[in-house]
């Protein structure tokens, strides 16, 4: 039991009544009185070594510590507490576009240039800088506008004359032309989204000029132009919904903006009940060096750290680890080398540690399929692509595990909107091995009605 904290008061009123038990020849204890400046000088004391008690108990122990305090407890027990952390999310712009319909050379009006016929000429001015890319982006470059007249193109469309010649050929008839608008979004920007959160743009961007964040990116994707965005305010709150950004503080010309995943990263200050639990247990768990103890330590040495697993490896006393990162991409040499260090100063057992990045397995998806009235290739196809990609879900995936093709199978003929599937040219074609140290990633999907011939696939982004 804890003893109770008495103030100078009560000490004196005690031991005045101490006195009293002990003798009867004294009589005054007013305030000049010599007892009563000793019995102040006695209870001075023994609060102030008693008061020293509690200090040196908040101080020096991890039970009684707290706020500023207990942080320098735990840290020199070695734990740190979590600091408040800013989240990050990335964000796709959406540029101002017109479809091409025809593309004529050397006939412009103004300065003989070529022109662009396009569907909609309103959302470009003269001077305005421009993007012209083909459907699969493999033909594009950039251009100024020298002239636009309205309904003057060979099949009635506006004609935009750019400012010299066409690098590339392009084929409207044939292919998807798009011409894009060129808008200069600052770094720094600031980001509205729904839920009052505001964030800013960490890059400068062109809308149109398919800017990458990732390693490694699909085609598809490479083609949208995206940014990452950082949280203005530390703390959870920054792990916003996929869909929740809004648009941009400042008015662009552009078509939109929006998150198509959820915010990351974004972290509460540790409270002191969480901190001291963690430090109460940490000679536990750091005795006890389980796998999940490793990934936890690797998690705490960098956020950006999803999943671990332990390899095999040549070097006596080198622990081998790869690692699989948040959010996409892979860590670099000086990442992975301050995350060995980070891990070899906490490891009880002395080992020396060795990351490397993991490696994924690509799971391509192809199947020909009969779809019911009223569903369109587009539909299912994202609809298939949604149930594939949850269930390689390398975040719940277990290391090494077979891919089976029978599940595939039956995940794409259960979509809705599919009547049928052909099982004999469902790809792949038998169970896809996973190594030991690998997860499975939906890769590709590709579809084909076979009523119409049609076929829809795309390259799906690798995003953690």
């Amino acid at each position: 039991m804890e003893p109770t904290l008495k103030t100078r008061r009560q000490l004196v009123t005690e031991f005045i009544r101490r006195i009293l038990v002990y003798t009867s020849l004294l009589s005054w204890f007013g305030s000049n009185s010599v007892i009563r400046a000793i019995a102040l000088a006695f209870s001075a004391w023994i609060e102030g070594t008693y008061q020293l008690y509690v200090g040196l108990v908040r101080r020096y122990t991890v039970r009684g510590g707290a706020g500023d305090t207990l942080t320098d407890v735990c840290a020199e027990r070695g734990v740190d507490r979590i600091e408040k952390n800013l989240a990050k999310v990335y964000v796709v712009v959406q540029p101002l576009t017109a479809n091409a319909t025809a593309v004529s050379v050397g006939t412009g009006p103004i300065a003989g240039g070529d022109e662009i016929e396009v569907d909609d000429s309103s959302i470009f001015l003269v001077a305005d800088s421009i993007r012209i890319r083909n459907g699969d982006g493999t033909v594009t470059e950039t251009a100024t506008i020298a002239g636009i007249t309205v309904g003057t193109g060979p099949t009635g469309g506006d004609e935009l004359e750019i400012v010299g010649a066409l690098a590339g050929a392009y084929t409207p008839a044939t292919d998807d032309v798009d011409v894009l608008l060129r808008t200069a979004i600052p770094a720094g920007a600031l980001v509205n989204t729904s839920v009052g959160v505001p964030f800013n743009t960490l890059d400068s961007l062109t809308t149109g000029d398919s800017n990458p964040i990732m390693d490694g990116e699909s085609t598809s994707l490479a083609l949208a132009d995206k940014v990452w965005c950082e949280a203005g305010t530390s703390g959870a709150a920054g792990n916003i919904d996929a869909r929740t950004v809004t648009d941009f503080a400042t008015t662009y010309r552009i078509a939109g903006a929006f998150n198509p995943e959820r915010g990351s990263g974004g972290l509460d200050e540790e409270e002191d009940y969480e901190l001291k639990y963690r430090t109460v247990h940490a000679p536990t768990i750091a005795n006890q060096e389980t796998l999940a103890w490793l990934e936890s330590l690797l998690q705490a040495g960098d956020l950006d750290v999803l999943r671990v697993v332990k390899t095999s490896g040549t070097a006596i006393r080198t622990l081998y680890v790869k690692v699989i990162r948040r959010n996409g991409g892979t860590f670099s040499v000086a990442q992975l080398a301050a995350l060995d260090l980070y891990a070899e100063a906490r490891i009880r057992s002395n080992l020396q540690v060795s990351s490397s990045n993991v490696t994924l397995t690509a799971i391509e998806v192809e199947a020909r399929i009969t779809l019911e009235p009223g569903y369109t290739l587009e539909e299912v196809w994202r609809s298939a692509a949604d149930t594939l990609a949850t269930y390689l879900d390398y975040r719940r995936w277990a290391w090494g595990g077979t891919v089976d093709e029978a599940d595939l199978l039956s995940l794409v003929n259960a979509t809705t909107g599919v009547a049928s599937l052909e099982t004999s040219s469902f790809l792949p074609a038998a169970d896809t091995t996973v190594a030991a140290d690998s997860l499975p990633v939906l890769a590709r999907l590709s579809l084909e009605d076979m009523d119409t011939g049609a076929t829809y696939n795309a390259e799906l982004a690798v995003s953690f």
